[in-house]
């Protein structure tokens, strides 16, 4: 899953979107994870992110939050890559 987290704050949809697609993960294995897109200056404050700490604990059990659509692109290719066998 690929979240926007852009904005004033993380908008309410998607915030209820990263919960359900979190718990969905638990019995679904098919579910690979959550990417977070966080590009607006909040990104930029340090070790803060300024997103709601419930969302972004959320995001990063699972997955992460990312910068760029390139980073962003990179990961959910890597999650749609089959387990190599050796």
């Amino acid at each position: 899953m690929l979240a926007i987290l852009d904005g004033l704050s993380v908008d309410d949809g998607t915030a209820c979107e990263i919960g359900m697609f979190h718990a969905l993960m638990q019995s679904d294995p098919t579910k690979k994870g959550i990417v977070g897109l966080l590009t607006d200056i909040r990104g930029m404050r340090g070790e803060s992110t300024g997103v709601n700490l419930f969302v972004q604990g959320a995001i990063e059990d699972v997955g992460q939050i990312v910068a760029s659509i390139d980073e962003a692109r990179d990961v959910l290719r890597a999650w749609r890559q089959p387990p190599r066998r050796t």
